[in-house]
Formats: structure tokens, C-alpha cells, sequence
């Protein structure tokens, strides 16, 4: 009888560690989902999404189980460590100057403005509305007769409705013409191209967020259209001091995708 509490006892102690090891392996896993996150929400399309975190909890629960459990510590304590170098030095700060590239703005046949996120009815994020309002900048200022629009995958909205509305609104008569619908930067500089090379346009004026322009201005060139970067402003955080945690890991995120981007851009040889 001692015998049969016994074994009872080793098998519910043996199942309450193996329920221990479970549950910290989840914890371990949820901060690493978390951090996943934060760190690369929209550095890649299927990295930084929500289902990261049942994904990374469930997955660290499980290798709880194995061999494999002495080295989950090591993912979440890396990812923990960048974070805290980014967040809390002032190392974004020099890494987003070497994407930003700025010139005076010339006269040009036309101001180009590439595509942005939408709203599914057509309407302009915050990041759509600060690329047009640097545009009717440059447009009421004399710079350029004519706005050019890039019109991102087909599945998203048309957003020159909203443009069109806008300039009406603000009595900005220009012409708009709009790009064929495209996926990324370079076909919207092939796009551009074609549009230079049928009513033989030799010089445009770029509008685009600043930590991108360095990629696009080079893919435009490369493509043989001739661009001025005049970048608009970001209105997510202040690029100029990235004071706080928040902002330098919003500036992280772009500086990532960017820097990604461009090397991918440069090993296809599109720059």
C-alpha cells in the first residue's frame, strides 16, 4: 500500500514538473513574442504580427520539453538586450541620418509621390497625408505644374480620389496622373520612367518619408529617372532627437526594413 502512495506521488510530482517546465517555457516564450514584436512589426510582412505571440508561447512551451530547453533562454535575452541598446542610447540617431537624403527643391516636370498605406474606403493614413501635403507644398510653390501619384498593389484602395478631393478643396488645380498599379519601389521608378520617357519629362521632384528616401532615390536613378528628394515629414515620432524609448524603436523598425530592403535591392541589382 506504502508502495502503490508512493509511485502515486513520484508520478504526480513527475507531472507537476513537466506542467512547471511547460508553463516557464510559455512565459519565456511569450516575452520573446513580445519582443519579436515590438522589435519588427512591419520590418517584414509575416514578422512582428499578432499571432507572433501564441505562436512563440506555444512553440517555447513545447521545447520546454527537450533538449533544446537550456537555449531558450538565449533568443528572448539577445532580443532583450538590442532592445535596451536601442531604446535607451542615442545609437538610432546616427543610424537614420545615413538614410535620409535631402536636397533644395528645382523646377521640375512634375512632383512624384509613391504610394502609401490606405484606408480600405480610399482615405489617407497619417503616413499617406504627410506625403501629399509636401506635394501641394511644392505644387503651390511653382515648383512642378503636374502631381504624379504611385498606386500601390490592387488589392488596396485607390487613394487618388481622396487627393483629388483634397485639391479641390484647397483650390490646387493641377493635373494628377496616376502609375500603374505596382508592388514596390522599383516598379514604381519603372513605372515613372515610362510615364518620363511618353510625354518626354526629363526631371521630377521625389516625395517620400525621409528614412526611405535613400533606397528610392537610388532605385530611380538606377532606373534612369532623374529625382530631386524632397522627403515630407514624419509625423510618427521626432526624427531630428528621438528623445524617447518609443521613438527610437519606431525609428529602429524603419531603419530595419530600409536597411533590409536595400541590401536586397543592391544583391538583385536594382541599385
Amino acid at each position: 500500500m506504502g508502495s502503490r502512495n508512493s509511485g502515486n506521488k513520484h508520478m504526480d510530482m513527475g507531472s507537476l514538473s513537466r506542467i512547471g517546465l511547460a508553463a516557464k517555457g510559455a512565459v519565456l516564450g511569450w516575452f520573446f513574442g513580445l519582443l519579436v514584436r515590438e522589435l519588427f512589426r512591419d520590418v517584414l510582412p509575416w514578422v512582428g504580427r499578432d499571432y507572433t505571440l501564441p505562436i512563440c508561447t506555444l512553440t517555447w512551451g513545447l521545447l520546454a520539453y527537450t533538449r533544446f530547453r537550456r537555449m531558450l533562454w538565449w533568443p528572448p535575452g539577445i532580443l532583450a538586450a538590442l532592445t535596451a541598446i536601442v531604446g535607451f542610447t542615442p545609437v538610432m540617431n546616427g543610424l537614420m541620418r545615413s538614410l535620409v537624403l535631402e536636397e533644395a527643391p528645382r523646377k521640375a516636370d512634375a512632383v512624384v509621390v509613391l504610394a502609401s498605406d490606405v484606408f480600405m474606403d480610399g482615405g489617407m493614413t497619417c503616413a499617406a497625408q504627410a506625403r501629399v501635403i509636401k506635394a501641394y507644398e511644392l505644387l503651390s510653390e511653382g515648383y512642378a505644374p503636374r502631381l504624379v501619384l504611385s498606386r500601390g498593389p490592387g488589392k488596396f484602395a485607390d487613394w487618388s480620389g481622396a487627393v483629388r478631393e483634397q485639391m479641390r478643396r484647397l483650390h490646387l488645380d493641377y493635373p494628377v496622373l496616376l502609375t500603374q498599379h505596382v508592388n514596390n519601389t522599383r516598379q514604381e521608378a519603372l513605372a515613372v520612367a515610362r510615364l518620363a520617357r511618353r510625354h518626354k519629362w526629363t526631371r521630377f521632384l521625389l516625395v517620400t518619408h525621409p528614412w526611405h528616401m535613400r533606397r528610392a532615390v537610388a532605385v530611380f536613378r538606377h532606373a534612369g529617372v532623374p529625382v530631386t528628394p524632397v522627403p515630407c515629414d514624419e509625423l510618427g515620432y521626432d526624427l531630428h532627437s528621438l528623445a524617447g524609448f518609443a521613438d527610437r524603436l519606431a525609428a529602429f523598425r524603419n531603419w530595419a526594413h530600409e536597411s533590409l530592403g536595400y541590401w536586397m535591392y543592391k544583391w538583385r541589382g536594382w541599385v
